[in-house]
């Protein structure tokens, strides 16, 4: 059940927040399709050939050799490192104000003096974040499939290919949702909890990166998120993956409802 005032305010307090995100997912996969069109396609080969430049696109976008065409290139925006933390940011600012912020504040005991079950607190709002997850990979598309009616391209990017990477940057953004709304509602300190989801998004990176220089770690990668979301392969395979959307929509409801069940349990001292 969700509350609309909750949620209302919950959108009110953050609207300025996800339109700067907004702005910055459009915006920049416009600026950087600008930047790749400048540059000769036989070039961007040679640079993505560059030992660094070629191990952190496998490490972002999945796949060892990538895909050395303008579409596979234009993928890599949507796994680029600033479009990540602005993602995982916006992410993380609203769920740790409203479910730790409010306990921090000592003004959590008001909120739940509202004649709603602390669960309709919880689900209120948490939905306005849900909603943010599948708005900014399209906002990424967005700014893409525009992008390339404003340059001149050697070969046309295939936006058909790259709609099952959005899709799976959503099911990403979900899962680092419900990740979120557990670690809140199991917190009492802003601070704190957001020091641990960014501590989780680090270690998913940094595994990410682990498996690629020392494959022998491949079941310990398997707990970073990012390892579910590969655009390259999916570029490669034509489709989405079911297994990694699965993973990763399952990782979400999941740790959404043990998020619940701690937050509508737990004892909140008053201010």
């Amino acid at each position: 059940m969700i509350n609309a005032a909750i949620f209302r305010k919950t959108a009110r307090d953050h609207r300025w927040h996800l339109a700067i995100a907004l702005l910055a997912a459009f915006t920049f996969p416009f600026v950087f399709l600008r930047a790749l069109a400048s540059m000769q396609l036989d070039m961007v080969v040679q640079m993505m050939k560059v030992p660094f430049v070629s191990q952190l696109v496998s490490i972002l976008g999945g796949l060892d050799s990538g895909v050395f065409n303008f579409t596979g290139f234009a993928a890599f925006s949507f796994v680029h490192p600033l479009i990540l933390a602005v993602s995982w940011a916006i992410i993380t600012m609203p769920i740790t104000r409203v479910l730790t912020g409010e306990i921090e504040n000592g003004t959590a005991d008001l909120l739940l003096t509202l004649p709603v079950s602390r669960f309709t607190v919880y689900t209120s709002s948490t939905a306005f974040i849900f909603l943010i997850c599948p708005l900014l990979p399209l906002g990424e598309w967005l700014g893409l499939w525009i992008g390339s009616y404003t340059v001149d391209l050697p070969e046309p990017i295939d936006f058909a290919v790259l709609l099952p990477i959005v899709v799976n940057a959503a099911a990403m953004l979900f899962a680092i949702t419900g990740i979120a709304s557990l670690v809140s509602a199991a917190s009492e300190r802003r601070g704190k909890a957001a020091g641990v989801l960014f501590g989780i998004l680090i270690v998913s990176f940094l595994l990410n990166w682990l498996v690629r220089v020392w494959p022998e770690s491949a079941p310990i990668a398997r707990l970073s998120i990012l390892r579910y979301f590969r655009p390259f392969v999916l570029i490669a395979d034509g489709g989405l993956d079911y297994s990694d959307l699965a993973t990763l929509l399952s990782l979400g409801i999941v740790t959404w409802i043990a998020g619940a069940v701690i937050f509508t349990r737990k004892d909140i001292h008053a201010a």
